[in-house]
């Protein structure tokens, strides 16, 4: 009863798949929900999951060594390719599971479909930096911009455009005309 009690829990939590590897660092359990998230059942991720990885940390083997050597390292994130060819970024929390002699006998975790979550902070991050009519950097992030490359010693070029007797045209044929004319500049 506990089992089964257990095993509801665990595929009933939506986005999220939990996992167990091997000391060894092979998958040996995945939860049913990752085919809900990946689209690869079970048996077929544990299998074949490195086959599926786009890109992953830099630091991979470090994150690795961690776990080895018993200790928690910082989530981190995977992106993958999914059965319906999509990206999709996996945001990974592990822990070793060690023995009386604190020897790593398996490493436990919880995968997280961050792919939606990390969409919405960069269309934000792009708000925050460009302009809503023409899309280009506004002043803020074109000075950030701009400090960049000259304490970078970047060789680059500004070009300055003065529109004149532009508010004429907002004037004569109207604000939506004008907005057209700076888009179409832009």
């Amino acid at each position: 009863v506990n089992e089964e009690k257990y095993r509801r829990l665990i595929e009933g939590i939506a986005g999220h798949f939990i996992y167990r590897m091997t000391a060894a660092g092979e998958m040996d359990f995945i939860s049913n929900s990752v085919q809900q998230i990946l689209g690869y059942p079970p048996e077929e991720f544990c299998l074949h999951h490195l086959d599926y990885v786009q890109t992953e940390p830099r630091h991979m083997a470090q994150i690795r060594q961690l776990l080895q050597q018993g200790q928690i390292p910082a989530p981190y994130m995977i992106e993958y390719m999914d059965a319906w060819q999509q990206s999709k970024v996996i945001e990974y929390r592990e822990r070793p599971v060690l023995d009386a002699e604190g020897q790593v006998l398996a490493i436990e975790g919880i995968g997280r479909d961050v792919t939606a979550e990390l969409a919405l902070q960069q269309k934000i991050r792009f708000q925050a930096d460009h302009d809503q009519l023409t899309g280009l950097l506004n002043r803020y992030a074109f000075d950030l911009r701009l400090k960049q490359l000259l304490s970078d010693a970047v060789p680059a070029i500004l070009c300055y455009i003065d529109m004149d007797q532009f508010k004429l045209v907002n004037d004569s044929c109207g604000h939506l005309a004008g907005d057209e004319l700076l888009r179409s500049a832009a």
